[in-house]
């Protein structure tokens, strides 16, 4: 939708998910490692048409443009040293002559301002005059998800487009209000949902309200979740509710770390939860 005005020109089965992970080393020669959000190739057969990278940002990063660069920079020093199914005289495979584009999209989440400034290279440099005709530009391809108009988000046939209409409507009206959705991938719209937002509810009603293989947005179940919490108590000032969160996280699929964000729990408590669930 967002590449190609909504025409199929990629088909989902000819996704081939990369090693997201790159290394670079800083000026004291010690190794970094960056990772990208998601990193997948674009393949016609065994030839790889291109690299595509997402990135998710709910906050406008004015230094984005530099990770970007090194992340598309690094995939194509990669491509110098991939091998082909060729064998040299000595048995070897033999360097690829294949070369593929990478194409780095982020998708911007957040609703109260636009990304408005430094999209490009040029933004961040002061080039001389004189050296302008020799001066590469690179530029942000990015994509404000709350801004979209709504004849975009209809063209959304995955469960992006509850994503896309949340933030949407997040913008317009400061509010969401649950139209008559069935969600197919439960646990993975609820997981981004959850980093997106930064809100559990959207994990703690995972177990509330899932039926079958989807979930029925025509509840609305974060006003639930939340008229439940405040009968109960907030949630983050008793353990016994946040270990109940930091679980229903857990079974999501959720990193500790982000785990621990959430709910203010040690992490030898996360580890300990997690244990709990394999015994």
């Amino acid at each position: 939708v967002l590449l190609f005005d909504g025409k199929r020109l990629i088909n989902p089965l000819d996704l081939l998910d990369s090693l997201p992970k790159t290394s670079y080393k800083d000026n004291a020669g010690k190794l970094h490692e960056e990772e990208r959000d998601i990193a997948k190739f674009w393949l016609n057969g065994q030839i790889k048409i291109a690299l595509v990278g997402l990135e998710n940002q709910t906050d406008v990063d004015y230094d984005m443009i530099f990770r970007v660069l090194g992340y598309d920079g690094i995939t194509y020093r990669d491509q110098l040293d991939l091998l082909s199914d060729e064998l040299d005289s000595n048995g070897k495979p033999k360097k690829s002559k294949q070369r593929f584009p990478v194409i780095t999209l982020v998708l911007y989440f957040g609703y109260e301002k636009h990304w408005t400034k430094r999209r490009k290279l040029s933004d961040f440099v002061d080039v001389p005059a004189d050296l302008l005709p020799y001066f590469n530009d690179y530029k942000l391809n990015v994509f404000e998800i709350a801004w979209l108009d709504d004849d975009t988000v209809a063209k959304f046939e995955s469960d992006f487009k509850y994503v896309a209409d949340f933030f949407v409507q997040m913008r317009k009206n400061k509010n969401y209000k649950p139209n008559n959705w069935q969600i197919k991938h439960v646990a993975s719209f609820l997981d981004l949902m959850t980093v997106l937002t930064n809100d559990s509810r959207f994990v703690e009603s995972y177990s509330n309200h899932l039926k079958g293989s989807v979930l029925d947005m025509t509840i609305p179940f974060l006003d639930e979740v939340e008229n439940r919490g405040i009968e109960k108590g907030r949630a983050e000032g008793r353990d016994e509710e946040r270990n109940s969160i930091a679980i229903n996280m857990l079974k999501a699929g959720l990193p500790f770390d982000q785990i621990q964000k959430f709910t203010k729990l040690t992490l030898d408590k996360i580890h300990a939860l997690a244990q709990s669930l394999h015994s």
